[in-house]
C-alpha cells in the first residue's frame, strides 16, 4: 500500500471512529466559550465595583490554551480556559461568586471546585462541552497534569517537532516516524526543543515539563506505550490498534482501591477534587515499595455519596502493601486547611472487583447517553 493510499485510510478511520470533532462539535465549543467570556466578564464588573473602581474596568479575562487552543484536540477533549486576574480578586471571589454564577447558568452541570491543589480551579460542563478552568493572577499561571502522564499539550509539542523535521511527509509517515522517534529517545539526556529560524527557541519540554508530579511509574509506562505503538506499526498499517483503549483489567490481577466518600452529595466534588490533587503523593509512597503501581484517574462505581478509584497493582506489590500505614499517611497529606470533607478508604482487591465496578460504570455511562438522546429528541 503506497504511503498516500496509507494516510487516506487513516483519515478515513478518523471520520468513521469520530476522532476529529465534527462543524456542529465546533460551533457547539465556540458558543459554549463566548458564553463563558460573558459569564467571566460579568463577573469581572462585580468584583470591580465591590472594589470601587470605575465601571468597565478589566480585572479578569479568559486566555484558552491546551490541546483546544492549539488546534490539536478531539472530540472528547476538555477546553483549558485559563481565568487571569488582577492582583486583588481573590480566591473567594472566584470560587464563591463565580461558581454561584455558573451554577445558576442554564446548560452548566457537574461543577467540580478544587480550591486547595497547586492550581486552583473550577471544572465543569458547559451545554456538554466540558472546561477546566484555573485560576492565575496576573503572571502567576502554572499548570499541571494531575499524575504525571502527558496532555494534549505535551503531545502537542512533540508532534510540532516530528513535522519541523520532516515537512514534506505525508500523514501517514509522520505517524510511523512519531512513534519511531519517542520510542527510542533519550528522555533524560535531551530536550525536546522546537525552534525558528527567525525565532528563539519556541518550547523545550524535558520530561519534567509534567511538573512534580511525573513518576517512576508514569514515565515507564509513557515509554511502554511509544514502543508498543511502535510495534504495531512495524509489524503492518492496521490503525485500529494505535486507537484502542488500553486493556487495564487485563494487565493487573491486584488493585488498590481509593474510596472517596463524603456526608454530603453537595461536598463530594470538591472533596474527590482535593483528593485527585494529592494523589501524587500517594504515588510517591507506593513508588518506594518493590514493584509497579499503574494510576489511573479515571473514576468506577460509587454512588451519590462516594467515588471509586482502582490502581492496578503487579503481583509483588499488592502482597506487601500495608494498606493501613500507607491509609494514615495520605489521610495526613490530604488534610484540608479547614478538615477533611469526608472520608476516605484503602484497600487491595482482586481483579473481579475492579471488572465488576467496570461493568457497572459502562451500564450506567450507556443509560445517561439514552437519555441524554432522549431529551434531545422530545426536548426538556
Amino acid at each position: 500500500m503506497e504511503v498516500h493510499q496509507r494516510s487516506e485510510t487513516l483519515l478515513q478511520f478518523m471520520r468513521n471512529e469520530r476522532l476529529a470533532p465534527s462543524p456542529r462539535e465546533e460551533s457547539k465549543r465556540i458558543d459554549a466559550i463566548d458564553d463563558l467570556k460573558k459569564i467571566v466578564r460579568k463577573w469581572a464588573s462585580w468584583v470591580a465595583s465591590q472594589r470601587g473602581l470605575p465601571r468597565g474596568y478589566v480585572c479578569a479575562k479568559i486566555q484558552i490554551f491546551g490541546s483546544y487552543g492549539l488546534g490539536v484536540h478531539n472530540s472528547n477533549s476538555d477546553i483549558d480556559a485559563l481565568c487571569i486576574v488582577s492582583y486583588f480578586v481573590t480566591l473567594e471571589d472566584f470560587f464563591g461568586v463565580l461558581r454561584d454564577m455558573l451554577a445558576s447558568t442554564p446548560g452548566v452541570s457537574d461543577i467540580l471546585c478544587i480550591k486547595n491543589a497547586k492550581v486552583p480551579q473550577i471544572k465543569f460542563s458547559f451545554d456538554g462541552v466540558k472546561f477546566d478552568l484555573p485560576y492565575a493572577r496576573l503572571n502567576a499561571a502554572s499548570i499541571h497534569e494531575a499524575l504525571g502522564y502527558l496532555g494534549g499539550i505535551h503531545l502537542a509539542v512533540l508532534a510540532a517537532l516530528i513535522c519541523q523535521r520532516h515537512p514534506n511527509e505525508t500523514l501517514s509517515v509522520l505517524v510511523s516516524v512519531f512513534f519511531d522517534t519517542y520510542a527510542t529517545w533519550r528522555w533524560e539526556a535531551e530536550p525536546v526543543i522546537l525552534e525558528d529560524d527567525n525565532m528563539p527557541p519556541m518550547s523545550r519540554m524535558r520530561i519534567q515539563y509534567c511538573d512534580s508530579n511525573i513518576t517512576k511509574s508514569t514515565f515507564d509506562i509513557i515509554k511502554t506505550e511509544f514502543r508498543r505503538a511502535h510495534d504495531f506499526l512495524v509489524r503492518d498499517f492496521d490503525w485500529r490498534p494505535l486507537f484502542e483503549v488500553v486493556s487495564y483489567a487485563k494487565n493487573y490481577e491486584s488493585f488498590l482501591k481509593i474510596c472517596v466518600s463524603s456526608r454530603h452529595k453537595n461536598e463530594l466534588g470538591d472533596w474527590v477534587g482535593w483528593v485527585k490533587s494529592r494523589m501524587p503523593q500517594l504515588l510517591f509512597k507506593l513508588e518506594k515499595l518493590p514493584g509497579f503501581c499503574h494510576p489511573n484517574p479515571t473514576t468506577y462505581g460509587g454512588s451519590d455519596l462516594s467515588k471509586v478509584f482502582y490502581w492496578g497493582l503487579d503481583t509483588n506489590k499488592s502482597n506487601i502493601i500495608n494498606v493501613e500505614s500507607i491509609k494514615k499517611d495520605f489521610t495526613r497529606i490530604s488534610m484540608g486547611r479547614h478538615g477533611p470533607l469526608g472520608t476516605m478508604e484503602l484497600s487491595v482487591v482482586n481483579a473481579s472487583e475492579f471488572h465488576e465496578a467496570k461493568t457497572n460504570n459502562r451500564s450506567t455511562s450507556m443509560r445517561a447517553t439514552r437519555t441524554r438522546r432522549t431529551r434531545q429528541n422530545y426536548g426538556r
